[in-house]
């Protein structure tokens, strides 16, 4: 009952946004932050196809200062429906504007192991890892990398302090 609550809800919002949004007399930062905003609520439903939607959106309105956030929705909801390739471009883009940022060289660590790039992946993890210790993604993707060489044990580790710090991310 409450899905249908939610998806009843998310319809209305996307509906007046759009609304919104083609009126013209609405900033383009505004009609940015709108579609974010949807964007991250369809995310939260698990809507990935529709969230990438939105997200794409939010970054063509966003203005050149305020890209990153959408542009990070972008990653996520395009690795979550398997356009593996739109992730890993817009990846790019964002590892190249934040180099040093832990959130946006994990999502960049994501990007390059759905290539298949795991060395590439680990290496991104580890940096991640040592700018900000606590980073879940990080944790996640250091999991993956050990499991994938036989290194259950400590893969094991690394998935629960990972699921510590993020309980209610569902990919974790």
């Amino acid at each position: 009952m409450h899905s249908a609550i939610r998806v009843a809800v998310a319809s209305a919002i996307v509906a007046t946004a759009s609304f919104i949004i083609s009126a013209d007399t609405t900033p383009a930062s505004e009609a940015s932050e709108v579609q974010l905003r949807i964007g991250d609520l369809l995310f939260a439903e698990g809507r990935f196809s529709d969230s990438l939607d939105a997200y794409r959106n939010a970054l063509k309105a966003a203005p050149a200062d305020a890209t990153r956030r959408p542009r990070m929705g972008v990653i996520a909801s395009a690795l979550r429906v398997a356009e593996f390739g739109l992730a890993r471009v817009e990846a790019e883009k964002l590892h190249l504007s934040d180099p040093k940022g832990p959130d946006a060289t994990a999502l960049y660590a994501d990007a390059l192991w759905s290539s298949g790039l795991f060395q590439e992946a680990e290496s991104g993890y580890r940096d991640a890892l040592a700018a900000a210790p606590e980073l879940a993604r990080g944790r996640h993707g250091i999991a993956r990398s050990l499991a994938a060489r036989s290194h259950l044990e400590e893969a094991l580790g690394e998935a629960q302090a990972a699921l510590r710090l993020s309980p209610r991310d569902l990919e974790i």
